[in-house]
């Protein structure tokens, strides 16, 4: 399982994918840890990255402002863009800039990947 230092203090390892990986995948999520599967093109294995979710929940939750966190609840309980600018009183494009802030610094590949990580945050109550 060869790891690499990367910015911010992580260390990103990888497992090769198959029925062990999954098995330490699992025992490692239970250890607080996020595993994040990685899927390269075809002619490359499948992978998972290993990286302290507990440094990145503290982290990440506290980049994100009160109307962030806001609308990933409102995403959260099956939200649109149009039901969230009714709920807020605010425009559909402001609530699609904010949508926009929250994916990037959640990290996040889109609405269900933000309620994902926000769960690991535990910044959903």
């Amino acid at each position: 399982m060869p790891g690499t230092e990367s910015p911010g203090g992580f260390v990103a390892a990888y497992l090769v994918a198959g029925e062990a990986a999954a098995v330490a995948a699992n025992a490692l999520h239970s250890a607080g840890l996020s595993v994040e599967p990685h899927h390269a093109g075809p002619s490359q294995i499948p992978r998972y990255s290993i990286t302290s979710s507990r440094r990145q929940a503290k982290a990440g939750a506290q980049g994100l402002s009160a109307r962030e966190r806001q609308i990933v609840a409102l995403i959260a309980v099956g939200g649109d863009n149009q039901s969230i600018a009714r709920e807020l009183g605010l425009s559909v494009d402001t609530i699609k800039a904010h949508v926009r802030k929250v994916l990037a610094k959640m990290g996040a590949r889109n609405r269900s990947h933000a309620v994902h990580i926000a769960h690991e945050w535990d910044i959903l109550r």
